[in-house]
């Protein structure tokens, strides 16, 4: 994540206030928010003070995005965790397979929106079994998913919190 440099500071400081006054969402219209800035690939990090704003800021999203850049994306942040030994006959690509996880542990999470993607870690075609990467947008439901386990396929699957290897976790090699 990067900061706002010096030359695009002013203008991405004011534009998110005077983008949500212009959208025709109450909700929105008077809104604080922490800051925005834009990262190396483009996308806009919007900070809220509280979760609350954070969350109506995502719901009316479409509304004001547009406004603020035509071809612009909301980076949300997410919480990934892990559910080991999973049957590799599940398919994390396949359009449903966020619904078909939501629709097995409703009790963990408030809307299928909060899981923001799913795939595998590693997929081993000779294997029965392999690790698939879940990333959530509630930080509770991530709790909950390491506390109680996850449902995928009929069974209960242990869950732990996601720590990327050094290379995957670093931009560029650490100089000693």
């Amino acid at each position: 994540m990067t900061r706002p440099t010096s030359a695009n500071a002013p203008v991405w400081a004011l534009l998110p206030r005077s983008t949500l006054r212009e959208v025709p969402v109450p909700a929105l219209r008077n809104m604080d928010i922490r800051g925005v800035w834009k990262t190396k690939n483009g996308n806009i990090v919007v900070c809220a003070h509280t979760d609350n704003n954070a969350e109506k800021i995502l719901a009316y999203a479409d509304a004001w995005v547009q406004l603020l850049e035509p071809k612009a994306a909301i980076d949300v942040r997410v919480v990934s965790v892990v559910a080991d030994f999973v049957s590799t006959k599940f398919e994390p690509a396949n359009a449903n397979a966020i619904c078909t996880i939501y629709e097995a542990n409703q009790g963990v999470f408030r809307d299928a929106a909060s899981i923001h993607a799913v795939s595998w870690i590693t997929k081993i075609e000779t294997k029965n079994w392999s690790s698939l990467r879940i990333a959530i947008v509630d930080v509770n439901a991530a709790d909950d998913l390491i506390l109680r386990g996850i449902s995928i396929g009929g069974a209960i699957h242990p869950v732990r919190k996601y720590v990327p290897s050094a290379a995957q976790h670093l931009e560029r090699p650490i100089c000693v």
